[in-house]
């Protein structure tokens, strides 16, 4: 092999390593304006109960759980109510939203007070 071939090899495989780098960051900007299907998991809303647990509200295919999460488990605390049909979405459920915080906790106490 003389120097041009390995040169044009080396060029070769540089263009298609940038090929495959372009490709993975156009995937990666342009996956969040894509439409996903109606099966996708949402957090809604996130508290820090202490620097290693968690509560959380996620969405999944329309249901609302709330979930308690440590660095070892992940625990359901209660499944919510589908929320009312409202135009504003953030009036339609009071546990998802920082304007109302107070409505949040009041859920995550009722669902630790359960049995």
């Amino acid at each position: 092999m003389d120097a041009y071939s390995v040169l044009k090899l080396a060029g070769s495989l540089a263009l298609v390593v940038a090929m495959i780098y372009l490709a993975a960051w156009l995937i990666r900007k342009f996956d969040r304006h894509l439409p996903h299907s109606a099966n996708t998991i949402k957090i809604l809303d996130t508290r820090s109960v202490d620097p290693r647990h968690s509560v959380i509200v996620v969405d999944v295919s329309g249901v609302r759980l709330i979930l308690g999460v440590t660095p070892q488990s992940m625990s359901l605390l209660q499944v919510l109510p589908q929320p009312r049909a409202h135009v504003d979405s953030m009036t339609a459920d009071p546990c998802v939203g920082s304007g109302n915080k107070k409505s949040f906790n009041s859920h995550v106490k009722h669902a630790l007070e359960q049995p």
